[in-house]
């Protein structure tokens, strides 16, 4: 079963079902697994793979805390709608670099406080990608972070470029 259809299957499906929602998010907080509310929910959907079964309990404990998906997007993407909501650039920078920081045993406490974040100002997330870069997140090239903090810190340049256009233009 690949990462889409257990999000579908899994938790979009299940999203207006108040008592699965609750039972899944007991995981919040908790190392993925141990949780044993989660498991009738979970089970069905796990492999062999350790890395693949840790993220499906963190995405089910992180969408059942914030049931608004996007297939748009990631988490850099994500913190910058974040940062405009709140207009606030330093903190939200911060918590973003500690994200990204994040080694794989903090990172499920770092994406709890993201999430919380968006669901603050009811920014969806895109938990189809965040299913798979969770799963990658250890790799050594740091890959999936450096494309987080690309969408993240592109859009500066972008708005640089443009108001520097404006003033030659003026």
């Amino acid at each position: 079963m690949n990462k889409s259809e257990f999000v579908k299957n899994c938790l979009e499906n299940r999203r207006e079902d108040r008592a699965v929602m609750a039972n899944l998010r007991r995981g919040l907080g908790k190392k993925p697994g141990t949780a044993i509310e989660m498991l009738p929910y979970i089970c069905p959907y796990l492999g062999e793979k350790k890395a693949a079964n840790d993220a499906k309990f963190i995405i089910a404990s992180l969408f059942a805390w914030h049931p608004e998906p996007t297939n748009k997007g990631n988490m850099g993407d994500h913190f910058r709608r974040i940062k405009m909501a709140f207009n606030d650039s330093d903190s939200i920078e911060l918590r973003f670099q500690a994200l990204l920081n994040a080694h794989d045993d903090s990172l499920p406490y770092h994406l709890r406080q993201a999430v919380s974040l968006a669901k603050a100002k009811d920014i969806p997330i895109n938990y189809h990608q965040l299913y798979d870069d969770i799963i990658r997140w250890g790799h050594q090239d740091k890959y999936i972070q450096q494309r987080w903090a690309n969408s993240f810190w592109a859009y500066q340049a972008d708005t640089e470029e443009n108001q520097n256009s404006n003033e030659q233009g003026e």
